[in-house]
């Protein structure tokens, strides 16, 4: 199963009303939390940071080399430039809960 944004708020929303008796926050405010979340990481990242976040895990930016390939139609040997790649670890606790 895939989760998109519109789901994530979605269960996020439910799960947050749980918590609250009095005013629980409405959906567009648990999206923009959600969407100001997401946009803190990826910006962090663009700026080459690393993002750890306690019990899920950490993102970091690796940076691939040049690759080698061959052009099959041609059998020229071709390069192609170096690449940026998002790497996500899962912290040790994260893989204990989802390992049982």
């Amino acid at each position: 199963m895939r989760v998109g944004r519109k789901e994530l708020v979605e269960r996020t929303y439910r799960r947050v009303g749980r918590y609250y008796r009095k005013d629980p926050p409405g959906r567009f405010e648990v999206k923009l939390a959600l969407e100001t979340i997401l946009s803190l990481v990826a910006e962090a990242l663009w700026q080459g940071e690393p993002v750890t976040i306690r019990a899920f895990g950490s993102f970091k930016v690796v940076e691939r080399g040049p690759r080698r390939w061959r052009d099959f139609k041609t059998g020229e040997i071709r390069k192609t430039s170096a690449r940026k790649k998002v790497v996500f670890k899962a912290s040790s606790k994260f893989l204990q809960e989802l390992n049982f």
